[in-house]
């Protein structure tokens, strides 16, 4: 496949976004490049949590993607929700069950994560030891870094409040998924063909991506970012075009980013 040429294996990483932006910082020619490992001892995940996971639990893999000045016009809630929306079809190929999105960019199956997706847009004025001077000249001042974490078998490695939430594919399906590195190979060659290809009508995105919206329109439970960090009953009214949740609390419609609410499980 193509994609293996632009597209590095680790046996055991502790990050494999870290390790990508060290690859782009040595100067990679090439627009896209990837890192994908099934042994991930520190890997980042949204906010203050780690995505880890021992020999073969599952797919840790890290995208880079150089962006140039002509693509400032993107739309980033729309490229959240694009590949996020990607994310969740390729992986609804390898799932006998139906997959939903958890607010901001979990993938649940049954009501427990089963993959989890980190996107960062790094600027070349705020991350200049990142973005090299030849990446800088080819008129690239940005790198996207799109990270995704897959549970592909049963763990026991977590406590068991996560393991409680956690679901893999190989669970969840009467087949198993017994070639990791196909299904890793094929999930990037899939993504690094479609990730930036936005539809001009972003309309188009909001709807695909509320459709598959877990608990929309349900009664959820939410825990506002409050000194007490109350817990509300609320009706999730979707995710509107700036990214935030909008929900419906004891009659009054409110919208918030990522951080100042959590829908719970």
């Amino acid at each position: 496949m193509e994609v293996l040429e632009k597209l590095y294996y680790a046996p055991r990483i502790e990050s494999t976004q870290t390790q990508l932006i060290q690859f782009f910082q040595k100067g990679i020619t090439t627009n896209q490049y990837g890192i994908y490992s099934f042994n991930q001892t520190k890997g980042k995940g949204q906010g203050n949590h780690s995505w880890d996971m021992g020999p073969e639990d599952g797919l840790a893999i890290s995208l880079g993607f150089k962006i140039s000045s002509k693509h400032e016009t993107f739309d980033w809630v729309a490229v959240n929700k694009h590949i996020t929306t990607l994310v969740c079809t390729y992986l609804q190929r390898h799932c006998e069950e139906p997959l939903f999105i958890k607010w901001p960019n979990d993938l649940l199956c049954q009501d427990k994560k089963l993959a989890g997706i980190l996107m960062q847009v790094l600027p070349f004025q705020e991350a200049p030891e990142i973005i090299s001077n030849k990446i800088n000249k080819e008129n690239h001042d940005k790198l996207f870094i799109l990270g995704i974490g897959i549970n592909i078998n049963p763990t026991e490695s977590e406590n068991a409040e996560n393991i409680e939430k956690r679901i893999s594919l190989n669970q969840i399906n009467t087949f198993k998924i017994e070639d990791l590195h196909q299904f890793g190979q094929s999930l990037a060659e899939f993504i690094f063909e479609r990730a930036l290809n936005i539809p001009r009508e972003t309309e188009k995105i909001h709807h695909y991506f509320e459709q598959s919206l877990w608990r929309f329109s349900e009664l959820v439970n939410v825990q506002i970012s409050t000194p007490n960090a109350k817990i509300h009953e609320a009706i999730f009214k979707g995710v509107d075009q700036n990214g935030r949740a909008i929900l419906e609390i004891d009659g009054e419609i409110l919208a918030f980013q990522h951080g100042d609410a959590r829908i719970l499980y």
